[in-house]
């Protein structure tokens, strides 16, 4: 008999995508994700057609196509996922100590803090406050465990993604973490939630490692047994008949130009002052090497996302270097569209700072389009046995290097090597295969 799986946790929709794919093999796979309504992390992400979404934090999705999340999928807070289970008569028994939570605890969580911890007031709240605020902090994460510890149950083993293994720790059950960035920075804080990151890290039977930069994190930490795994893409192709009238306008436009057209879809985060390994993409070394460009009289035209935190200085050094009739920025594409508007790139212009890759990188290799990157070879030795035909970019010379000499055969040469790469390499049958072999599925 299959073993039952449940991913916790969804950003970037990776746990909904490695559970489509484990329910394609017909294993008993279920993902939780609570309380996260970013627009990535939603299943009508990858699998509807959409028109327009709305807030990127708060979605309100109006569709092309008619869609529902699938029954497997439970999101909202950990109130309404045990609502749910309960309904689907999944949650039959209750312990005493979880049903006196259920009942009282989110109706009164003020007056139960206030019981829990009046012999401790005195003591701390005088001496250190901040004590008092972490104790509070750590039993409402303890509480919350609590109340999910029966639905953990119900499975065989559970794999918590990012920063919500803290309730795999808390809640002594066996699982695995899946990181996916988070490990570079959340445990190493000088806090309660940082060092609770650390310890749940530290105690997990498998940690499974999408950026191969976290090698030398899971080390540091003494992670007792780790393993890579690529990142998941959606392969599901869109129906070329849907003509949505917002992606056509931007293909129409492409197509009208004779130059190469690069897609830049990574989100505006960059500083020259200080690099964040966790956040930084080096968008400004590719609008200098774009610039660089420019200066040779050769045409190109890119198309840029309208999303990050340095989205402004991304505008204002475009702006500078007087390519901005050159650069155009869109609304973030869900899925489908972000397939069809590769069908019309050259080249993908993904990250030029950290040298690792995340999902955006292998979804363009699987359509087929090269992809300008700077890449580490040393810290992706442990994973691939081939690496990735990226065209390896350093620095901003590296960019206006091959951009300036790059011609038409070539890249269709690229193009062959990408796709075929990425499905000997990188697909959703080698993603299967590593579950199989880690957690013994």
């Amino acid at each position: 008999m299959k073993k039952k799986i449940l991913h916790f946790g969804n950003i970037a929709n990776n746990a909904y995508l490695n559970s489509k794919f484990l329910r394609s093999q017909q294993y008993l796979s279920d993902v939780i994700s609570l309380n996260y309504k970013h627009i990535m992390g939603q299943p009508e992400w990858e699998d509807a057609e959409i028109i327009s979404h709305g807030d990127d934090f708060a979605p309100n999705f109006l569709l092309y196509n008619s869609f529902k999340k699938p029954n497997w999928f439970y999101d909202g807070s950990i109130k309404d996922i045990i609502k749910k289970f309960k309904k689907e008569q999944k949650l039959q028994t209750s312990s005493v100590k979880a049903f006196l939570l259920e009942k009282f605890f989110y109706k009164f969580h003020y007056l139960f803090f206030f019981l829990i911890f009046k012999t401790f007031y005195f003591f701390f709240i005088i001496k250190c406050r901040k004590n008092l605020k972490n104790l509070i902090y750590l039993h409402k994460y303890h509480i919350d465990s609590v109340l999910l510890e029966r639905v953990f149950k119900l499975y065989d083993h559970i794999i918590f993604y990012g920063t919500t293994s803290i309730y795999g720790y808390l809640s002594g059950v066996t699982y695995s973490c899946y990181e996916h960035g988070s490990i570079r920075d959340f445990p190493y804080q000088n806090s309660l939630f940082g060092k609770l990151v650390f310890k749940s890290y530290a105690s997990c039977q498998n940690l499974f490692i999408t950026n191969c930069d976290a090698i030398h994190d899971a080390k540091k930490i003494k992670v007792k047994k780790f393993d890579f795994i690529p990142h998941p893409v959606n392969e599901n192709l869109p129906n070329k008949n849907n003509k949505k009238e917002n992606i056509q306008k931007i293909i129409e436009s492409l197509k009208s130009k004779d130059c190469i057209k690069i897609f830049h879809p990574s989100r505006q985060h960059w500083s020259k002052d200080k690099r964040d390994p966790n956040l930084d993409k080096g968008n400004d070394v590719l609008w200098e090497g774009l610039f660089k460009l420019n200066q040779t009289g050769k045409d190109f035209y890119c198309i840029a996302v309208d999303w990050g935190a340095h989205l402004e200085e991304s505008k204002k050094l475009i702006n500078y270097y007087n390519i901005n009739h050159k650069i155009e920025f869109i609304q973030p594409l869900c899925h489908f569209d972000f397939i069809r508007l590769l069908d019309h790139i050259d080249i993908v212009a993904d990250q030029f700072f950290l040298g690792s890759f995340g999902s955006l990188a292998p979804k363009a290799l699987m359509a087929g389009v090269p992809v300008l990157i700077n890449y580490n070879k040393l810290n992706h030795d442990w994973a691939f046995f081939k690496h990735p035909p990226f065209i390896n970019c350093k620095n901003s010379d590296d960019i206006y290097s091959f951009l300036s000499k790059t011609n038409q055969q070539e890249l269709e040469v690229l193009k062959k090597e990408s796709k075929n790469w990425y499905f000997n390499n990188h697909d959703s049958k080698v993603i299967i295969n590593k579950f199989k072999k880690i957690i013994s599925i």
